[in-house]
């Protein structure tokens, strides 16, 4: 289970359908990746984009299997977990502009707004923000989507401020994160790592996760 904004929940229906898929296909590369047929890719998150394939693989495992699975949760969460979401997020948005411009299916944008109807009810799909139809071409309001479907499950980004405190002082960064409120192990865990041997059934075990619900 995973900690959100909503309280300690797994992502289930509609709003796991994206999700899934997006992960999917992130592992599909990453093993691409350790083949040597593709280059490292980049989601625009710094703190998960540095990290090797099997570091990087292994964290999308603790993810998605808190994610999707009532049984599991995340023993010691940090930075870097949440980098992972924010990763797949980004990664979603990436492929529903891809979509846009390089296609003319509709297969992501349909997921996306299945996913956002099903987590916001009430809303009314008329606001000036969001997309009108389902060939809505203008990226940014799909973007907007997708972040108010990352915003369900992240309480915040503090991620992205990693970088902010390698420079600086120990006591002036410890300072900044009790002011920020951030916990003094959040940006101290590295990520875990397994050997190229062991990564074959952590792609294993995640293509039968996301699969799963499909």
């Amino acid at each position: 289970m995973w900690n959100t904004p909503k309280g300690l929940r797994v992502l289930s229906g509609n709003e796991a359908k994206p999700v899934r898929e997006a992960i999917a296909m992130m592992v599909d590369q990453i093993h691409e990746e350790a083949s040597g047929f593709l280059d490292a890719g980049e989601t625009g998150v710094e703190l998960f984009d540095q990290l090797s394939w099997t570091q990087r693989l292994t964290l999308l495992d603790q993810v998605v299997s808190a994610l999707l699975t009532p049984s599991f949760e995340i023993s010691k969460h940090n930075a870097l977990h949440d980098a992972t979401v924010g990763a797949v997020f980004n990664f979603l948005e990436e492929l529903v502009a891809a979509e846009i411009f390089e296609s003319d299916s509709v297969s992501w944008r349909t997921l996306v707004r299945e996913a956002y109807r099903s987590c916001f009810e009430s809303a009314s799909d008329d606001s000036e923000f969001l997309p009108t139809t389902l060939g809505d071409r203008r990226k940014d309001r799909w973007a907007f989507v997708i972040l108010l479907m990352a915003d369900r499950v992240l309480h915040d980004r503090d991620y992205e401020a990693a970088g902010t405190f390698l420079d600086r002082d120990p006591d002036e960064a410890a300072a900044i994160r009790q002011i920020m409120g951030i916990d003094d192990t959040y940006y101290a865990e590295a990520g875990d790592d397994v050997s190229e041997h062991d990564a074959e059934m952590l792609f294993q075990r995640i293509r039968q996760l996301t699969a799963s619900g499909s």
